[in-house]
């Protein structure tokens, strides 16, 4: 008998499917699509995340696209894109796409608010920067082929990366509870997508990777904001800042305490934990 999905994983199926289809279609005519788009050729900046799913992706891309200068896309996948062979211009034209689409729906996933009154989600007054919020499939097409670093270091535009971090006992529970998998089986793909990150931070300039931890993030929002935006090159203005920190909750959603953790799988998580610099000063308990 096949198991029935829940709410939240119905609203996730839905989504993938309408990613899906609308994916294929802006990629069919590529080529001339993303000629006729001469907005494209202004882009300074090409964004990505690295991370972990259930990370805060979402709500840091969701910040980016309300600038008046970027659009940032929402589950593209962009090296799947750049590994079948699409080109800087058109890996901006796909972000472009999403990006205006997603920004008509809202903004509204797997229970958050992420629409962002007043300003421009899924709309620019010049584009500067273009991004990609998808962090697991960009992490794990990097462990698969580690020279697509090298040619994003073509790109015409500055490539930044942007790696997404949360307290791991959280980011594993979650996940878990996402997928319907055990905690051992989810803290094993977690730690494999740590040490990827680990591999490609130690290959990027220090200027070009910026690690941004959802606890502090959510409890510094303004100053938060401000650093971003000047990461990839955009100036925040009182009014623009103003009008993302008032979607920001007050602090991150403690999901380890409603997981089934033992004292022994604790203790391997945080010996575990250890080998990774971007994870010291997290516990169970913190």
């Amino acid at each position: 008998m096949r198991r029935r999905l829940n709410a939240s994983e119905l609203t996730e199926a839905r989504l993938w499917a309408r990613l899906a289809v609308t994916s294929r279609l802006d990629a069919l005519g590529i080529e001339r699509k993303a000629a006729s788009m001469p907005e494209l050729d202004q882009v300074r900046t090409f964004c990505l995340f690295i991370g972990y799913p259930r990370s805060g992706h979402s709500l840091v891309s969701s910040v980016l696209d309300a600038h008046p200068n970027a659009l940032f896309s929402h589950r593209l996948n962009s090296l799947g894109y750049l590994r079948r062979g699409f080109d800087e211009k058109q890996l901006r034209y796909m972000a472009v796409r999403n990006a205006q689409r997603f920004g008509t729906g809202g903004r509204r996933l797997t229970g958050y608010q992420y629409d962002i009154a007043g300003q421009h989600q899924g709309g620019f007054t010049e584009l500067l920067v273009v991004g990609d919020q998808e962090g697991k499939q960009t992490t794990e097409a990097l462990a698969a082929d580690p020279s697509l670093l090298d040619r994003l270091a073509t790109f015409d535009a500055d490539v930044r990366f942007i790696h997404a971090v949360r307290n791991p006992f959280d980011n594993i529970s979650t996940w878990a509870v996402r997928t319907r998998r055990t905690l051992e089986a989810t803290a094993d793909h977690y730690f494999r997508l740590c040490a990827t990150n680990r591999e490609v931070r130690s290959r990027l300039a220090a200027e070009d990777v910026l690690d941004i931890h959802h606890d502090e993030f959510l409890a510094e929002p303004a100053d938060n904001v401000r650093q971003l935006c000047h990461f990839v090159g955009l100036e925040a203005d009182d009014d623009y800042v103003a009008d993302c920190t008032a979607i920001f909750y007050s602090s991150p959603n403690r999901s380890r305490d409603r997981a089934p953790w033992t004292a022994d799988l604790i203790r391997d998580v945080e010996k575990r934990m250890a080998e990774f610099d971007f994870l010291g000063g997290y516990s169970y308990e913190d």
